[in-house]
C-alpha cells in the first residue's frame, strides 16, 4: 500500500511524496505520542514539565465536571461543541496515560460516545466536522488498548459516516480544499489524522484522503511564502499552523515522514513571525481578526524541534511562565481560577492555558527542555513579505516599557481582512494604537495632538458588504481626508472571503 502522490506544482517538491501504510507501528498510539515522548512525560524531573503535568491534572479534574457535548448549533456552527469535545478528549486521554487514572479515560470515552450519537457533524460548516474528526483521532489512538471492540467499531462507523465520507464529497470539499487560509490545514488535518487513526482496521480511508490532502494543502502552504508571515494575522496563525503541525507530526510518527510538506517555503521562518507579533507588553499586533492576548502555542515547541530553532522553545517557555505566574497571583489575591467569564475578564489566556485549550496536551507532548539560555537581543527589526506585508521594530530584553512599532500593508480581499491598509501599533510601556481585532472595538483613547487626528481613521463603503466592510470600524492607520480605502471584498450569493 505505497501511495505515490502527485502534488500541485506550487509545492516545489523535486519528487512526489510516498507514504506506505504498511509502515504503521504495530501498536497504538502512533499519532504524536511516541514511546520516547511518553517516557519523558512520566519520568522527567524537569521543573517546567512538572509544573505542566500539575496543570494537566488540574485541567482533567475540571473536565470531569463539565457537561457532555451536545448537538447544539450557534447560528450556522457546531464549532463550540466540536472544540470543547476535542479539548476534553485530548486533556483527559493524555492525563489517563500520564497518571493512570481510569476516571479520565472513562470520561473521554463518554465524550466520544456522545459525539458519535450526533445526527451529523454539521459538514456545511466543515471546520465543525474537522475538529470532531481530530477529537476522534486522539481518542481512538490514545485510548485504543482499553477500548472494547464494540466501542471501537461504533466510533469508526460514526467517524466514517459523519466525518470521512463528507470529507470526500466534492460538495463539502469545496468549502476548504481550494482555499489558501486556515480552513485548508484545519480540515485536511482533521480528516487525514482521523483516517490514520483507524488505518489499522480500515486503511482505505487514508488511501483516499492522503492524495487529496497532498493536492490541496500546498495551496495553503504557499501563504507562508516567502518568509513565514500569515496574512490572516497572528490569531489565525495559531489556529491554522497548530493544525498544520498536528498533521505534519502525525504523518511523521505514523508513517515515518511528512512527504516533504514541511520543506515548504516560509515554514522554517514562521515561528519568528508569531514571536515578532507579540510586543513588550505581551499583546499581539492584532490585525485581521486577531485578539490581543497570545496565550501559549505548543506549535512553537514543534517548530523548534523540526527546524532546529531552540529560541522558539525558549519563547514558548516564557509565555507559559508568564501565565503560570498570573495564575498564582490570581490565587494569592483570593480570586479563584475558574472558567467563569467574569473571573477571567481581561485574562482570557488563563482559561486558554488551563481549562478550555484544546491543544494543551501538545504543550507536553512537544515540550522541549531548556538548552543554552537565550536572552532577547537588544533590539529587533523584522519585515515579512507575503500576501500581506508586515514589519516589526522593538526594543530588546523583557522590559515592558521598551518601544514597539508594527505596521502592515493592505489585506483586502483576503479572509479576515479589514479596511486597514497601513495599519499600525506604536507603544512604549502602553499601546497607543491598535487594531480592532475580532471583537468589540475597545480603545483606551485616541492619539491626538493640537486637535489633529493622527492615527484613527474611520471608513464606510455605503454598499452591501460583509460586516467588517460595510460599517464604520475603528482602525489605527494612515488616513487621507475624504478618501476611503478601496473595498474588494469577494461576495457572491452570501458567501464572502472576509
Amino acid at each position: 500500500m505505497t501511495l505515490a502522490v502527485a502534488c500541485a506544482a506550487v509545492s516545489g517538491w523535486a519528487s512526489p511524496p510516498e507514504w506506505d501504510l504498511r509502515t504503521l507501528p504495530r501498536e497504538h498510539p502512533w499519532l504524536w505520542l511516541t514511546p520516547e515522548r511518553e517516557a519523558r512525560l512520566t519520568t522527567s524531573e524537569d521543573a517546567n514539565l512538572r509544573q505542566m503535568r500539575d496543570a494537566l491534572r488540574h485541567a482533567a479534574e475540571w473536565a470531569l465536571a463539565e457537561p457532555l457535548p451536545k448537538h447544539e448549533l450557534v447560528g450556522p456552527r457546531l464549532l463550540a461543541q466540536s472544540r470543547a469535545c476535542l479539548a476534553r478528549v485530548a486533556t483527559l486521554a493524555l492525563a489517563y496515560r500520564v497518571f493512570d487514572d481510569e476516571r479520565y479515560a472513562a470520561r473521554a470515552e463518554r465524550e466520544l460516545d456522545a459525539a458519535a450519537a450526533f445526527p451529523d457533524w454539521n459538514p456545511d460548516h466543515f471546520l465543525d466536522t474537522a475538529e470532531l474528526c481530530a477529537a476522534f483521532a486522539v481518542g481512538y489512538d490514545w485510548l485504543y488498548e482499553r477500548l472494547m471492540p464494540a466501542r471501537r467499531e461504533a466510533w469508526r462507523a460514526a467517524l466514517v459516516e459523519k466525518g470521512l465520507r463528507p470529507g470526500l464529497d466534492p460538495h463539502f470539499r469545496a468549502r476548504f480544499a481550494g482555499r489558501d487560509n486556515n480552513w485548508n490545514p484545519v480540515c485536511n488535518a482533521g480528516l487525514v489524522l482521523a483516517a490514520l487513526a483507524i488505518a489499522g482496521e480500515e486503511p482505505q480511508w487514508a488511501e483516499r484522503l492522503l492524495p487529496l490532502m497532498a493536492e490541496s494543502l500546498p495551496k495553503a502552504l504557499a501563504s507562508y511564502a516567502p518568509d513565514g508571515a500569515w496574512y490572516e494575522g497572528p490569531g489565525y496563525w495559531k489556529y491554522g499552523t497548530t493544525y498544520l503541525a498536528l498533521l505534519l507530526d502525525g504523518l511523521q510518527t505514523a508513517l515515518g515522514g511528512d512527504g516533504g510538506l514541511g520543506a515548504a517555503a516560509g515554514l522554517a521562518q514562521t515561528g519568528d513571525f508569531f514571536r515578532a507579533a507579540i510586543g513588550p507588553t505581551w499583546r499581539f499586533f492584532n490585525y485581521a481578526d486577531s485578539g490581543e492576548w497570545p496565550g501559549t502555542s505548543p506549535t512553537l515547541y514543534w517548530l523548534a524541534q523540526r527546524y532546529d530553532q531552540p529560541g522558539l522553545a525558549d519563547f514558548e517557555r516564557r509565555l507559559q511562565r508568564r501565565m503560570f505566574a498570573q495564575l498564582a497571583e490570581r490565587s494569592r489575591v483570593g480570586t479563584p481560577a475558574s472558567k467563569d467569564a467574569e473571573a477571567l475578564l481581561g485574562n482570557v489566556e488563563l482559561a486558554d492555558l488551563i481549562y478550555s485549550n484544546r491543544f494543551y496536551a501538545w504543550e507536553l507532548v512537544w515540550y522541549q527542555p531548556p538548552a543554552t539560555p537565550s536572552a532577547l537581543p537588544v533590539s529587533v527589526g523584522r519585515r515579512f513579505d507575503g500576501v500581506t506585508d508586515v514589519a516589526f521594530l522593538r526594543g530588546g530584553g523583557d522590559d515592558p516599557a521598551a518601544f514597539f512599532v508594527a505596521a502592515k500593508g493592505a489585506g483586502l480581499p483576503n479572509s479576515h481582512a479589514h479596511l486597514d491598509a497601513g495599519g499600525f501599533v506604536l507603544g512604549a510601556g502602553r499601546t497607543m494604537g491598535r487594531g480592532s481585532g475580532a471583537g468589540k472595538l475597545r480603545f483606551a483613547g485616541l492619539l491626538g495632538h493640537g486637535g489633529r487626528r493622527l492615527a484613527l481613521a474611520l471608513f464606510s463603503t455605503g454598499v452591501a458588504q460583509p460586516q467588517r466592510c460595510d460599517h464604520r470600524r475603528a482602525q489605527s492607520t494612515r488616513w487621507l481626508p475624504g478618501a476611503d480605502h478601496g473595498v474588494l471584498c469577494r461576495c457572491a450569493a452570501g458567501a464572502c472571503a472576509v
